[in-house]
Protein backbone atom coordinates (compact mmCIF):
# COMPACT_ATOMS: atom_id res chain seq x y z
CA UNK A 1 0.00 0.00 0.00
CA UNK A 2 1.42 3.43 -0.97
CA UNK A 3 0.97 6.57 1.34
CA UNK A 4 -0.05 9.67 -0.22
CA UNK A 5 1.87 12.63 1.30
CA UNK A 6 -1.15 15.31 1.19
CA UNK A 7 0.94 18.18 1.31
CA UNK A 8 3.09 17.14 -1.85
CA UNK A 9 -0.82 15.89 -3.46
CA UNK A 10 -1.85 20.07 -2.52
CA UNK A 11 1.37 21.58 -4.27
CA UNK A 12 0.50 19.43 -7.04
CA UNK A 13 -2.60 20.38 -7.77
CA UNK A 14 -1.78 23.55 -6.80
CA UNK A 15 1.01 23.73 -9.59
CA UNK A 16 -1.24 22.37 -12.69
CA UNK A 17 -4.04 24.92 -11.58
CA UNK A 18 -1.58 27.88 -11.91
CA UNK A 19 -0.43 26.54 -15.23
CA UNK A 20 -3.49 26.44 -16.33
CA UNK A 21 -4.14 29.99 -15.67
CA UNK A 22 -1.37 30.60 -17.04
CA UNK A 23 -1.70 29.38 -20.65
CA UNK A 24 -5.55 30.83 -20.26
CA UNK A 25 -4.33 33.92 -19.67
CA UNK A 26 -1.91 33.79 -22.05
CA UNK A 27 -4.30 32.78 -25.39
CA UNK A 28 -6.24 35.60 -23.90
CA UNK A 29 -4.18 38.04 -23.60
CA UNK A 30 -3.12 36.66 -27.36
CA UNK A 31 -6.70 36.94 -28.69
CA UNK A 32 -7.76 40.36 -27.30
CA UNK A 33 -4.35 41.56 -28.93
CA UNK A 34 -5.66 40.39 -32.10
CA UNK A 35 -8.81 41.72 -31.72
CA UNK A 36 -7.53 45.37 -30.28
CA UNK A 37 -5.27 45.78 -33.84
CA UNK A 38 -7.23 45.68 -37.04
CA UNK A 39 -4.05 44.95 -38.94
CA UNK A 40 -3.39 41.48 -36.95
CA UNK A 41 -6.86 41.00 -36.44
CA UNK A 42 -7.13 40.64 -40.55
CA UNK A 43 -4.34 39.30 -41.04
CA UNK A 44 -5.18 36.52 -38.42
CA UNK A 45 -8.47 36.11 -40.55
CA UNK A 46 -7.15 35.84 -44.30
CA UNK A 47 -4.43 33.12 -43.17
CA UNK A 48 -7.79 31.24 -41.24
CA UNK A 49 -9.99 31.69 -44.37
CA UNK A 50 -7.70 32.24 -47.53
CA UNK A 51 -10.16 31.54 -49.78
CA UNK A 52 -12.99 34.45 -48.56
CA UNK A 53 -13.19 37.52 -49.71
CA UNK A 54 -14.69 39.57 -46.76
CA UNK A 55 -11.12 39.30 -45.01
CA UNK A 56 -9.33 40.51 -47.72
CA UNK A 57 -11.55 43.59 -48.50
CA UNK A 58 -11.44 44.07 -44.39
CA UNK A 59 -7.85 43.85 -44.64
CA UNK A 60 -7.52 46.26 -47.49
CA UNK A 61 -9.58 48.49 -45.23
CA UNK A 62 -6.99 48.29 -42.26
CA UNK A 63 -4.42 48.75 -44.59
CA UNK A 64 -5.99 51.75 -46.39
CA UNK A 65 -6.29 53.68 -42.74
CA UNK A 66 -3.07 52.93 -41.38
CA UNK A 67 -1.43 54.20 -44.92
CA UNK A 68 -0.24 51.40 -46.42
CA UNK A 69 -1.71 52.01 -50.06
CA UNK A 70 0.02 49.76 -52.41
CA UNK A 71 -1.48 46.82 -49.73
CA UNK A 72 -5.04 48.07 -49.73
CA UNK A 73 -4.75 47.56 -53.20
CA UNK A 74 -3.43 44.01 -53.25
CA UNK A 75 -5.96 43.16 -50.92
CA UNK A 76 -8.44 44.74 -52.63
CA UNK A 77 -7.91 42.39 -55.99
CA UNK A 78 -7.58 39.76 -53.78
CA UNK A 79 -11.25 40.32 -52.87
CA UNK A 80 -12.73 40.45 -56.27
CA UNK A 81 -10.42 37.61 -57.55
CA UNK A 82 -11.95 35.22 -55.13
CA UNK A 83 -15.69 37.27 -55.82
CA UNK A 84 -15.53 38.84 -59.25
CA UNK A 85 -19.21 40.35 -58.00
CA UNK A 86 -17.78 42.06 -54.72
CA UNK A 87 -19.39 45.45 -55.11
CA UNK A 88 -17.81 46.94 -51.80
CA UNK A 89 -14.48 45.51 -52.72
CA UNK A 90 -14.55 47.60 -56.11
CA UNK A 91 -15.76 50.62 -54.74
CA UNK A 92 -12.75 50.03 -51.90
CA UNK A 93 -10.36 49.60 -54.86
CA UNK A 94 -11.44 52.82 -56.30
CA UNK A 95 -11.56 55.29 -53.39
CA UNK A 96 -8.19 53.95 -52.87
CA UNK A 97 -7.18 54.98 -56.47
CA UNK A 98 -9.02 58.01 -55.69
CA UNK A 99 -6.47 58.91 -53.02
CA UNK A 100 -2.85 58.59 -54.82
CA UNK A 101 -4.23 60.70 -57.49
CA UNK A 102 -5.60 58.02 -60.38
CA UNK A 103 -9.38 59.16 -60.84
CA UNK A 104 -9.07 57.35 -64.13
CA UNK A 105 -8.79 54.33 -62.60
CA UNK A 106 -11.14 55.10 -59.99
CA UNK A 107 -14.10 56.16 -62.12
CA UNK A 108 -14.15 52.59 -63.53
CA UNK A 109 -13.65 50.73 -60.37
CA UNK A 110 -16.37 52.70 -59.32
CA UNK A 111 -18.51 52.07 -62.17
CA UNK A 112 -18.28 48.22 -61.57
CA UNK A 113 -19.30 48.26 -57.78
CA UNK A 114 -22.60 50.72 -59.16
CA UNK A 115 -23.38 47.87 -61.69
CA UNK A 116 -23.46 45.40 -59.37
CA UNK A 117 -25.11 47.46 -56.72
CA UNK A 118 -26.92 50.65 -58.22
CA UNK A 119 -28.06 51.23 -54.85
CA UNK A 120 -25.22 51.87 -52.92
CA UNK A 121 -25.18 55.22 -51.69
CA UNK A 122 -21.92 55.66 -50.82
CA UNK A 123 -19.68 54.16 -54.51
CA UNK A 124 -22.51 56.67 -56.04
CA UNK A 125 -21.23 59.53 -54.12
CA UNK A 126 -17.76 58.82 -55.00
CA UNK A 127 -18.43 58.05 -58.68
CA UNK A 128 -19.79 61.44 -58.37
CA UNK A 129 -16.87 62.88 -57.21
CA UNK A 130 -14.42 61.36 -59.29
CA UNK A 131 -16.46 62.49 -62.53
CA UNK A 132 -15.85 66.20 -60.83
CA UNK A 133 -12.52 66.05 -60.70
CA UNK A 134 -12.02 65.04 -63.96
CA UNK A 135 -14.13 68.56 -65.11
CA UNK A 136 -17.49 65.76 -66.08
CA UNK A 137 -19.34 68.01 -64.46
CA UNK A 138 -23.36 67.49 -65.90
CA UNK A 139 -22.21 63.62 -65.86
CA UNK A 140 -21.37 64.49 -61.74
CA UNK A 141 -24.60 66.43 -61.15
CA UNK A 142 -26.84 63.34 -62.59
CA UNK A 143 -24.91 61.17 -60.03
CA UNK A 144 -24.76 63.02 -57.19
CA UNK A 145 -28.50 63.76 -57.57
CA UNK A 146 -28.80 60.40 -57.26
CA UNK A 147 -26.70 59.97 -54.27
CA UNK A 148 -28.92 62.21 -52.58
CA UNK A 149 -31.68 60.27 -53.09
CA UNK A 150 -30.05 57.55 -52.11
CA UNK A 151 -28.44 59.03 -49.29
CA UNK A 152 -30.04 62.42 -48.20
CA UNK A 153 -28.01 62.94 -44.87
CA UNK A 154 -24.70 62.97 -46.66
CA UNK A 155 -24.11 67.04 -46.66
CA UNK A 156 -20.64 66.30 -48.35
CA UNK A 157 -23.15 64.97 -51.32
CA UNK A 158 -25.46 67.90 -50.94
CA UNK A 159 -22.46 70.63 -50.63
CA UNK A 160 -20.72 69.08 -53.66
CA UNK A 161 -23.44 69.24 -55.98
CA UNK A 162 -24.44 72.79 -54.79
CA UNK A 163 -20.62 73.52 -55.90
CA UNK A 164 -21.61 71.89 -59.13
CA UNK A 165 -24.55 73.62 -59.47
CA UNK A 166 -23.14 77.01 -59.05
CA UNK A 167 -20.50 75.96 -61.53
CA UNK A 168 -22.88 75.63 -64.04
CA UNK A 169 -24.64 78.63 -63.24
CA UNK A 170 -27.78 76.98 -62.04
CA UNK A 171 -28.00 79.05 -59.06
CA UNK A 172 -31.57 78.39 -56.98
CA UNK A 173 -30.52 74.96 -57.22
CA UNK A 174 -27.51 75.35 -55.57
CA UNK A 175 -29.46 77.38 -53.05
CA UNK A 176 -31.62 74.50 -52.21
CA UNK A 177 -28.13 72.12 -51.94
CA UNK A 178 -26.15 74.42 -49.61
CA UNK A 179 -29.28 74.89 -47.48
CA UNK A 180 -29.88 71.59 -47.18
CA UNK A 181 -25.99 71.08 -46.12
CA UNK A 182 -26.49 73.80 -43.06
CA UNK A 183 -29.77 71.95 -42.16
CA UNK A 184 -27.17 68.91 -41.69
CA UNK A 185 -24.15 70.63 -40.64
CA UNK A 186 -25.13 74.48 -39.05
CA UNK A 187 -21.55 74.97 -38.53
CA UNK A 188 -20.20 74.55 -42.30
CA UNK A 189 -18.55 77.50 -43.16
CA UNK A 190 -18.34 76.92 -46.76
CA UNK A 191 -21.90 76.21 -47.36
CA UNK A 192 -22.53 79.40 -45.41
CA UNK A 193 -20.16 81.26 -47.55
CA UNK A 194 -21.49 79.92 -51.17
CA UNK A 195 -24.63 79.89 -50.06
CA UNK A 196 -24.28 83.89 -49.65
CA UNK A 197 -22.59 84.34 -53.27
CA UNK A 198 -25.53 82.16 -54.49
CA UNK A 199 -28.30 84.30 -53.42
CA UNK A 200 -26.35 87.81 -54.45
CA UNK A 201 -25.55 85.71 -58.26
CA UNK A 202 -29.34 84.15 -58.22
CA UNK A 203 -30.87 87.84 -57.29
CA UNK A 204 -28.55 89.83 -59.83
CA UNK A 205 -30.07 91.13 -62.95
CA UNK A 206 -29.65 89.22 -66.17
Amino acid sequence: MIDYCPIKVKYIEFVLVISLLATYSLATYQRNFVWKNPLVLWRDCTQKSPGKPRPCNNLGNAYYRAGFIHKAICEYKRAITLAPDYAKAYNNLGATYYEIGFVDKAIDEYRKSLELNPEDGEARYNYATALHKKGRVDEAIVEYKVSVRLKPKNADAHYNLGIAYLSKGRFKQALMEFKAVLMLRPDHTGARYYLTRAKLRASAPR
